[in-house]
């Protein structure tokens, strides 16, 4: 309709480029990008790490894919619930929360080393991790601007995707690196 087309606002010309176009985006969504750009590195070299950490402790492959994949699955698992919770309790209080107890479980995956509980810690940050996906779309589409939002999201996957391949490489050579004499 014509009063939709109104409130829309013009697009971001692409052809100043890309800096350019970040630079114009607002202090959230920078915000944003550098969260996703961290977020991401971290996740990659914690995803490698923590799986040799597992390894070097004496778990076999098939208990580490079980580790990874109870992740995963609680991360789909509380995505629809976590949507209906973050309608209700407000998506930064969420977001927040969300992130925080991802956190916090696997600052106390680093001290234990009995499956069961590695488990049910590695199920806890799947929650948190799902909790955080849900909540972080409709929370940077709060506080952005319209013309924004399709280069916002483009550029947050594709720093994402480039982070956390960056982590994953680098925690791949950090432990030869951490061997030098």
């Amino acid at each position: 309709s014509a009063s939709e087309r109104s409130t829309v606002a013009p697009p971001i010309p692409i052809s100043d480029g890309w800096w350019q176009m970040i630079r114009r985006f607002s202090h959230n969504a920078r915000l944003f990008l550098i969260y996703a750009l961290l977020a991401e590195l971290g996740t990659g070299i914690w995803r490698v790490m923590f799986a040799l950490y597992l390894l070097a402790a004496g778990f076999n492959l098939e208990y580490i894919g079980l580790v990874l994949a109870i992740n995963l699955l609680f991360h789909g698992l509380i995505a629809f619930p976590a949507g209906l919770i973050a309608d209700k309790m407000g998506r930064k209080f969420v977001f927040v929360v969300a992130t925080t107890s991802a956190i916090v479980f696997r600052g106390f995956l680093l001290f234990t080393l009995d499956p069961f509980l590695v488990l049910i810690l590695m199920a806890g940050t799947g929650i948190g991790d799902g909790f955080h996906a849900v909540a972080s779309g409709p929370f940077i589409m709060e506080n952005s601007e319209p013309a924004e939002r399709p280069h916002l999201f483009a550029l947050e996957s594709s720093f994402g995707s480039l982070s956390a391949f960056t982590g994953a490489m680098a925690a791949g050579f950090l432990p030869a690196f951490w061997e030098l004499p």
